[in-house]
């Protein structure tokens, strides 16, 4: 069974953690990126859910350096207003000994990720078109070259050309009328929580901050509604008009709140359009698997994404140790089971997030008191998600 041969187009967190368990199983496999290397930058920051974890310490992460990820004990919800304290939910009740909710940089977990899989990953390789006959798939890449496989999966991220070869419906996400707006920064800031994850809910926007090393760093990220044409990313990113509007949906989002909020942002900041699925990739063929966000992205109200990417993954790779049959019918229902459920609960978390009516906001409040300390609640809400049976 270690004649077959698996492709892997994507090296994000779905592909690397696929990869790394597939190594484990002694698969034959090749992960393709389009990218010369693996995005080296400083980055953003990521939280990771005990769900995640979980997967994680498998392949090794329990001995990943202890400096470079922070775990924060609660989620404390903040008015955007006056920055005030309305309730927070203890996220330790989630954790256990070896697998805490963790918040770390992006390239950190990608460094990590990929530091045993350099003879597998082949970079600057665009898909320009897949091929599928008879139980097997050819790759045809932009440089000239193709080879053939026996499974091929698809951990793109969003925006995929793979898909459109070997899925049904396979739609592109569309704008979701929010932006996200992300810095990482140093805390000399008093409304800022080192240690914890903050949520600033404000009028039509919410932002949220969180350390991601033991060295003081955080990340922010706000997120706010934004009404644009069509397509907002291709068309004028990086143009000054893009600036103006950037800098002033942050003043009145946010600076106008409180001056400190602008020392987050000053230096600098990136900034993108949110896109979501309506529907699942379904692949059209038994031996094609979709993971992460190319299987199904949501609003990022849950801090589900590499989680999901994460699950997705691990999922996958268990079909292919099984056995010489893979179930792929079960494996996309369980998957889009719990996909709905994450969406229906971002969805939600959305609208309470950003709510702008003042007797509404009141009664969140006074919910957001009373659920906050509620065990059942709690596991039904958030436990179901961070508590999984693998």
């Amino acid at each position: 069974s270690n004649m077959r041969k698996i492709a892997i187009i994507g090296s994000g967190i779905a592909g690397l953690v696929l990869g790394n368990f597939l190594r484990e199983f002694n698969l034959n496999f090749k992960i393709f990126e389009t990218k010369k290397e693996i995005n080296p930058h400083e980055g953003y920051g990521i939280q990771l859910s005990t769900n995640s974890i979980k997967i994680l310490n498998k392949i090794g992460f329990n001995k990943f350096d202890k400096d470079k990820f922070f775990n924060p004990k609660k989620v404390c919800f903040k008015s955007l207003n006056n920055q005030k304290l309305i309730s927070e939910i203890n996220i330790n009740t989630f954790n256990n000994e070896n697998e805490l909710y963790t918040c770390l940089r992006r390239p950190s977990l990608l460094k990590f990720l990929s530091k045993d899989l350099s003879e597998f990953i082949k970079f600057d390789k665009y898909v320009t078109n897949l091929e599928h006959s008879e139980n097997k798939i050819k790759i045809n890449f932009r440089d000239g070259s193709s080879e053939n496989f026996d499974f091929l999966v698809i951990a793109t991220g969003m925006d995929s050309n793979a898909k459109k070869f070997v899925c049904e419906n396979s739609t592109n996400p569309h704008y979701s009328d929010s932006i996200a707006i992300r810095a990482t920064f140093k805390d000399d800031l008093k409304i800022i929580d080192k240690e914890n994850i903050s949520l600033f809910l404000g009028n039509n926007a919410h932002l949220v901050t969180y350390p991601i090393n033991k060295n003081q760093d955080l990340n922010a990220v706000l997120i706010t509604k934004l009404q644009v044409e069509k397509d907002p990313y291709y068309k004028w990113r990086y143009s000054e008009e893009e600036q103006k509007l950037i800098s002033s949906t942050l003043n009145e989002k946010l600076y106008i709140h409180n001056k400190d909020f602008k020392y987050i942002f000053e230096k600098r900041f990136n900034w993108w359009p949110i896109n979501i699925d309506k529907n699942f990739a379904h692949p059209k063929f038994k031996n094609v698997f979709v993971i992460g966000d190319a299987l199904f992205s949501n609003l990022p109200t849950l801090a589900q994404g590499a989680a999901q990417a994460i699950e997705s993954a691990f999922e996958v790779s268990n079909y292919f140790r099984a056995a010489d049959y893979f179930d792929l019918q079960s494996y996309y229902r369980r998957r889009i089971k719990r996909l709905n459920l994450i969406d229906r609960r971002t969805r939600i978390n959305y609208f309470i997030f950003h709510l702008s009516n003042p007797f509404l906001i009141l009664i969140r409040n006074i919910f957001l008191k009373f659920f906050s300390k509620n065990k059942f609640f709690l596991n039904q809400y958030l436990g179901k998600v961070y508590k999984t049976s693998w």
